[in-house]
């Protein structure tokens, strides 16, 4: 009964699944999507510069390979303005939800 209920569990992970289009988005869904769910992003709702150091984090502590500078600067400008601070997951806006359930940081708490 429990696999049963996973299956119906929402994923993002097509490409109709994440805002806007253009090489910004192409970008994300195959780069990010290449080492974990795409709900691992769109959970997330960080500034630019807080999504910048999670890059840095995910290039020294989790060995991605780091973006060349002109992609690097496509990819924080469309996550600021699809998942910036102001985006919460379910449409909600203000200040950050606690760490529980469904909510998985990408970057560790300072």
């Amino acid at each position: 009964m429990a696999c049963a209920a996973i299956l119906l569990l929402p994923r993002v992970t097509a490409a109709q699944d994440l805002p806007g289009d253009g090489e910004a988005k192409w970008i994300v869904e195959a780069w990010c999507g290449a080492c974990h769910s795409l709900a691992m992003v769109t959970q997330q709702g960080m500034s630019r510069r807080r999504w910048d150091e999670t890059l840095v984090w995910m290039v020294e502590k989790q060995g991605m390979q780091e973006l060349p500078d002109d992609t690097r600067e496509t990819v924080l400008d469309y996550l600021a303005e699809h998942f910036g601070e102001d985006h919460r997951p379910g449409g909600a806006a203000g200040p950050p939800p606690s760490m529980g359930i469904g909510v998985q940081p990408l970057f560790p708490p300072r």
